[in-house]
């Protein structure tokens, strides 16, 4: 009888760690294609050189003016970024910047 709990045990170790390598594998598996973008410097000597993104609870730091390798979805996150504050910049010089009252 002791035997055969024994037996039990080991295949259900066993079979938690297939299932474990069929995760880790997947996981590889679905790993985010990469894009290679640069971001513009700025100029001046105040001007921040560096850009702090989070994206899949991952912190990215990238340096402007050189080419780097992100995901696809970060690489989208910063598109849209650009094309929000260009759209600002063209509204307020469309409309003028009002002071509140």
């Amino acid at each position: 009888m002791a035997n055969n709990n024994e037996e039990n045990v080991t295949a259900n170790v066993a079979e938690a760690a297939t299932t474990e390598k069929k995760r880790s594998s997947s996981k590889k598996a679905t790993t985010e294609k990469t894009v290679r973008i640069k971001l513009p410097k700025l100029k001046g000597q105040k001007a921040v050189q560096d850009e702090f993104y989070s994206y899949n609870f991952k912190n990215y730091i990238i340096k402007r003016g050189e080419y780097v390798e992100v995901p696809e979805g970060l690489a989208e996150i910063i598109e849209n970024n650009e094309k929000a504050e260009d759209a600002a910049i063209d509204y307020i010089d469309k409309n003028g910047l009002r002071e509140p009252q």
